[in-house]
């Protein structure tokens, strides 16, 4: 056969089938672009959580918060994420938001909804139907799940330190979801991580949902004109949360270096003005200075009594809730050290038991306990913290006063 006829039969056979095998997969993957960069037209994704959630589960709603922004961040798109109020059906349905996170048992009833499980855990997606939608989360998700990245997630939002999750095997190198956060936080303030993590502890839970009566929010229960004080705009985001939380307490520790006779006073300082008020704390110490008494140590401060106008009792300056809040911390510090905490006659609504040992590591689990009740914001943590309580009557609400 000459060269013409199989240069002939080449652009007449092959070189077609050729291009039709080139051109195919490209189209596809246009289509398939394209399908994501309009999947949500405005560029941003609206996620609403409302998660029914127990302690026992882990950390569901932090847990849904990183996986929006992941989502976002996968078709370069912004995450708004809040926790949902209301009617948040309608609001789905209506398009005001676009995802909805909830648990297993709050799914409802109805056609005009897709849910999607988020993973090996409790949570799922709600979407209004549309299939393009479901393809890409679908994609999304295989393409995370097995991954490095995804393993790691898993681990810290479910397999770290949580008293109240059992049946489990946990990492005992992990204290919370959000270990790094704190870490790079609690080096700016010159605090040990271990610390500054049993404050967040104290405060929420590691939730990021966690709210108060008082209008105190999220990991470290900042209220909102503290925020503003640090320009934070989204107190629900772990990252400004705890930021704002490092910044406050740095103020906190300028405000009583002076007055604190070493760094383990100023510390104590620094959880009572935390939890009671900078101002409350400075009057206790203005008090002391201008009757003669040591202003120096915490104790001293805490256990000056006044006495009241109209009977003949004498109150302490420093509320029980205070004395109690920052003998809590720094037990749970001593916890997440590995150590026994310090404090042997701990108050009646505050258990605390000592660590033991894991069978494969030489590094100590970390130990069951609960602090006074922080109102996390919903009746199951409640219930559940009073599980814990010898005395589930006293109330230690630790609201701040910023």
């Amino acid at each position: 056969m000459g060269l013409g006829r199989v240069t002939k039969k080449f652009f007449k056979y092959l070189l077609p089938t050729l291009l039709v095998l080139c051109i195919i997969p490209f189209s596809d993957l246009g289509r398939r672009t394209g399908e994501s960069d309009d999947i949500f037209p405005e560029g941003k994704i609206r996620f609403a959580l409302k998660l029914d959630e127990k302690l026992a589960d882990g950390y569901l709603t932090g847990y849904c918060y990183e996986m929006a922004g992941l989502f976002a961040s996968h078709l370069k798109d912004t995450a708004e994420v809040f926790l949902a109020e209301g009617n948040y059906l309608d609001s789905l349905m209506t398009g005001r938001i676009d995802i909805l996170a909830i648990t297993e048992t709050s799914l409802p009833d109805s056609g005009d909804f897709m849910s999607l499980p988020l993973g090996d855990t409790k949570a799922m997606w709600l979407i209004r139907s549309d299939k393009r939608k479901q393809r890409e989360i679908i994609r999304w998700l295989n393409s995370l799940k097995g991954t490095d990245e995804y393993s790691k997630i898993i681990a810290r939002f479910f397999n770290g330190y949580n008293p109240y999750r059992k049946g489990i095997r946990k990492d005992p190198k992990i204290i919370s979801p959000y270990d790094e956060l704190i870490k790079e936080n609690a080096a700016k303030i010159g605090w040990d991580w271990r610390l500054f993590a049993a404050l967040v502890w104290s405060e929420s839970r590691f939730r990021i949902q966690a709210q108060s009566p008082r209008g105190a929010l999220g990991l470290m229960q900042m209220m909102p004109r503290t925020a503003d004080r640090y320009e934070i705009e989204n107190l629900l985001d772990p990252k400004e949360n705890i930021e704002a939380g490092a910044a406050y307490i740095e103020r906190l520790l300028g405000k009583f270096r002076d007055t604190a006779a070493n760094e383990d006073e100023l510390i104590q300082f620094t959880l009572a003005a935390y939890n009671a008020g900078e101002g409350k704390i400075q009057d206790g110490v203005d008090l002391a200075r201008s009757i003669g008494i040591d202003n120096g140590h915490w104790e001293s401060i805490h256990s000056i009594k006044i006495d009241t106008v109209h009977n003949s009792k004498q109150l302490k300056i420093i509320k029980k809730e205070t004395i109690t809040y920052v003998k809590t911390v720094l037990d749970q510090y001593d916890i997440f050290c590995g150590n026994p905490p310090r404090f042997k006659g701990q108050p009646s609504d505050t258990v605390l038991t000592t660590i033991t040992k894991s069978d494969d590591s030489e590094q100590p689990l970390l130990s069951p306990d609960s602090l006074g009740r922080i109102d996390l914001g919903d009746k199951q943590t409640r219930d559940q913290e009073e599980e814990h309580d010898d005395e589930p009557g006293s109330n230690i609400s630790g609201k701040h006063r910023r």
